[in-house]
């Protein structure tokens, strides 16, 4: 096998990466759909069910009803919310740059992961600002949720005694957006970290060091979004506590 060869060999791996890649991060929005929907659907149903009663034991006044219609209506919203929300990130294929704002991007990723900050007691301290950025709007928006998924995870995954934070920040500096990622803990050891710098490493010593998604956001940053990213392990202060946590520094072109 040539060098040609084995470099078309390795585009069409990450080809299947890159799919595998968007087929996990599909899997794990419904997951956390149907986690949103349990609490709203609950709701619905006692509220239904409420009327009945009480409609047939002949207790239910139009003050209450019109409490629990109202009910009802709010979680029905929360339901369509919640799938708008999905549709968005499905449908959000375009391949050409748009114009975007990065605090909107933001906005879309919160409301779909905010129940897994909630539900997993992650406390998220946000600083971003309203920039304008030309890009490819749905490859940054892979790039950060794989972040934020890995975050996620690596937290729950990791028995600390500080608080579990996860800190986010954007703002311009020179003619380029900056987007700070910075969790509590750890998600790589230095080792894994250099792995995924590592474009010559193979694919089995990426998997047995680090982690093939925040590998693929790196080239998807690098050769799609004309970016950078540096990945390091910092240690912080935060309210007098010290924590020791992975950092990612994003920079893209204005």
């Amino acid at each position: 096998m040539n060098d040609s060869d084995i470099k078309k060999f390795k585009e069409d791996i990450e080809i299947i990466l890159f799919q595998k890649n968007k087929i996990d991060f599909i899997n794990r929005l419904i997951n956390d759909i149907i986690y949103q929907w349990k609490l709203p659907l609950s709701i619905i149903s006692t509220a239904s069910t409420g009327i009945k009663l009480k409609k047939e034991l002949n207790l239910l006044d139009d003050k209450e009803l019109i409490s629990s219609m109202e009910l009802i209506n709010n979680s029905t919203q929360e339901l369509s919310n919640s799938i708008d929300e999905f549709k968005y990130f499905i449908n959000n294929t375009n391949n050409t740059s748009q114009n975007f704002s990065i605090s909107e991007l933001f906005e879309h990723i919160f409301k779909l992961l905010n129940i897994e900050f909630f539900s997993k007691n992650i406390e998220i301290k946000k600083n971003i600002q309203n920039i304008e950025i030309y890009s490819l709007k749905n490859k940054l928006s892979l790039v950060l949720i794989n972040i934020l998924n890995n975050s996620i995870d690596s937290i729950l995954n990791q028995t600390i005694s500080n608080k579990k934070i996860i800190f986010i920040k954007t703002y311009k500096k020179d003619n380029f957006l900056i987007i700070e990622i910075k969790n509590s803990i750890k998600i790589l050891n230095d080792e894994s970290i250099l792995a995924l710098y590592d474009f010559n490493v193979t694919y089995e010593e990426l998997f047995r060091k680090a982690k093939i998604d925040l590998y693929l956001s790196i080239k998807i940053i690098k050769k799609f979004l004309n970016g950078d990213i540096l990945i390091s392990n910092k240690n912080f202060i935060y309210n007098n506590k010290n924590y020791e946590g992975t950092s990612f520094l994003i920079k893209l072109k204005l």
